[in-house]
């Protein structure tokens, strides 16, 4: 989607004139949209919904203490949602098995299964131990991202929500997902595969 499909479309859903609601307005919570967007689907029970926005980041690498910084992953142009990273699949070199993510730093640190790799987020690192040691090595993700506005489906369900959340912070009222939306996202899901 353009900023030029974005203004058109909010204008049009929202029944205004670029004068009653300008132009820098929309674009000016384009950002935030684009996180709500992504946080709604991300929360959404729908596993085939959900993976719409997930993607496979970039490898970071552990060091010699099993501390990958996350930065790269969430300063993207499509940044890492760290509010779900909860639901990431995360895998290290070597290890076929899925890393579970614990709830905190002191809980990675306990005697753990030998051969499961065990992680915790400390602020925007994560904390990476196999073994009960810690890992130095690549660590690759796969998790829930805010999409770049150029890669959301001007005329798609994605794109309808979208326009609606932009629309409702532009002008500062609450969204709403209707369910013809719902149904018309789960239509869009079964059509891609």
């Amino acid at each position: 989607m353009t900023e030029a499909e974005l203004i058109a479309q909010v204008l049009e859903a929202r029944g205004k004139t670029e004068q009653q609601l300008p132009r820098f307005r929309i674009l000016g919570v384009v950002k935030l949209a684009r996180e709500a967007l992504a946080d709604q689907i991300a929360s959404s029970g729908d596993r085939q919904l959900r993976e719409l926005l997930r993607k496979t980041f970039g490898t970071v690498t552990s060091n010699d203490e099993g501390v990958a910084d996350l930065t790269p992953m969430l300063t993207d142009a499509e940044p890492l949602l760290l509010k779900h990273f909860d639901s990431a699949e995360i895998y290290l070199a070597g290890n076929r098995r899925r890393l579970t993510l614990l709830p905190d730093e002191s809980a990675v640190r306990e005697d753990r299964i030998p051969g499961f790799p065990f992680g915790a987020l400390a602020g925007k690192n994560l904390l990476v131990f196999v073994d009960n040691a810690p890992f130095e090595g690549d660590v690759s993700i796969r998790a829930a991202y805010s999409p770049a506005l150029a890669n959301i489906p001007a005329q798609s369900t994605l794109g309808e929500r979208f326009v609606a959340i932009t629309g409702a912070l532009a002008t500062q009222e609450q969204p709403s997902v209707s369910r013809t939306q719902t149904q018309e996202m789960k239509t869009v899901i079964a059509e891609g595969k």
